[in-house]
């Protein structure tokens, strides 16, 4: 058994599981004299990791296109042309300049007024001034900007301004590329591309340790076949890493890879999230139609009337954010989710469930129901 240090999981954990560390984080100089170690299994994902006197950041780089690393404040599309042109705007501001919210708004005009497309912001909708709203709140809970003064809330009133900082950590948010950015011409492009920067032993090793400690779980059958036979051959190996940085497990089921740990908050299930609630008891729901079906591709009527059952039936227990949800905006989320974390494949009219999904399970404890607050989730991992 290898000698696990709980101080050294702590500190790569938070570099897994945040988008960075900044010098006011009590990790940032814990983080920083273990760097060298750090940067050991980074280079074993083909991540690099960035060091200096404001922030430490692991570049985590997808392997697919999915979910799993999406913004969750973001709802849509429009909130991510925001967010990528208040970098932009914030490109050439020194550190601590400030601007009004107008300047801002003034600036995303005019830099999507000479743009083809019909992702355009329209300030006198509510929906359009609370992405804006959306993204700034995003962008200072994670350090880039710092809210100075506010009148009103813009998505409540268009006459509202607000005073924010630059700190110049916007600088971070971009990677930068080793290849011609300006050849790709969608976002598969730009995963292919810096795939094909490594050499073949490289490649194999990347995307077998990146399966693995950026994913919950890996389906098999979705890599390469040579960084298939390269996980294969290598578990031995792979899984002391697994048990030296994450204390974690490396478990294979048919046709999945998956690493059980307590220490990483972006494996499912994350208790700290609400949707993990809903997802374990869909799996509940799931389960039993795939025992009396004896069938794990299920059509996508028959699933989404699953999710209609588990909205209905539980509803009162969920978070006020998804007890809002239209029914089909909870199915597509609730669907999309799953997916990110590959535990179904959508398909064009069917869905196809993973064996992972058959290894989670979750139900209310509805005994106490007149005190919904001593209401828990029972979910539990079954070997």
């Amino acid at each position: 058994m290898i000698e696990v240090n709980e101080e050294y999981l702590e500190e790569f954990s938070s570099l897994l599981n945040k988008l960075w560390v900044t010098k006011d984080d009590s990790d940032f100089y814990k983080i920083k004299s273990k760097i060298t170690d750090i940067r050991e299994i980074a280079n074993k994902m083909g991540c690099d990791v960035i060091a200096n006197n404001k922030l430490i950041k692991m570049e985590k780089v997808p392997i697919w296109l999915d979910d799993v690393y999406k913004i969750d404040e973001f709802d849509d599309e429009l909130d991510y042309v925001l967010y990528i042109i208040l970098i932009m705007f914030l490109e050439d501001k020194g550190l601590d300049e400030q601007f009004v919210l107008s300047n801002l708004t003034e600036y995303i005009d005019n830099i999507l007024a000479g743009i083809n497309g019909d992702i355009k912001p329209d300030w006198t909708k509510y929906k359009d001034r609370k992405s804006l709203v959306d993204v700034l709140k995003y962008a200072t809970s994670i350090g880039i900007i710092r809210l100075r003064d506010k009148s009103l809330d813009f998505s409540d009133d268009i006459r509202a301004e607000a005073l924010y900082e630059n700190t110049t950590l916007s600088h971070y948010v971009v990677r930068n590329f080793k290849f011609d950015v300006f050849k790709c011409s969608e976002a598969q492009d730009f995963i292919d591309k810096e795939l094909m920067t490594f050499d073949n032993l490289e490649y194999k090793r990347i995307i077998a340790y990146r399966a693995l400690f950026l994913y919950p779980l890996v389906p098999l059958l979705d890599l390469r076949n040579d960084a298939f036979l390269y996980l294969r051959n290598m578990r031995n190996n792979i899984s002391k890493d697994v048990e030296k940085y994450l204390k974690g497990e490396l478990i294979f089921v048919k046709d999945m890879a998956v690493v059980s740990t307590d220490e990483c908050d972006d494996i499912f299930p994350n208790l700290n999230k609400s949707i993990t609630d809903i997802i374990l008891l869909v799996c509940h729901y799931v389960r039993n139609y795939i025992e009396e079906n004896n069938t794990n591709v299920i059509s996508k009527t028959n699933f989404n009337n699953i999710l209609q059952n588990v909205y209905e039936e539980n509803y009162k227990y969920f978070s006020k954010k998804y007890r809002e949800l239209s029914s089909l905006k909870f199915c597509i989320e609730i669907s999309n989710y799953m997916e990110s974390f590959k535990m179904l494949k959508i398909m064009e009219d069917n869905v196809l469930i993973y064996p992972i999904t058959y290894m989670y399970e979750g139900m209310f404890d509805k005994i106490e129901e007149k005190e919904e607050e001593n209401i828990e989730m029972l979910s539990f991992w079954e070997e």
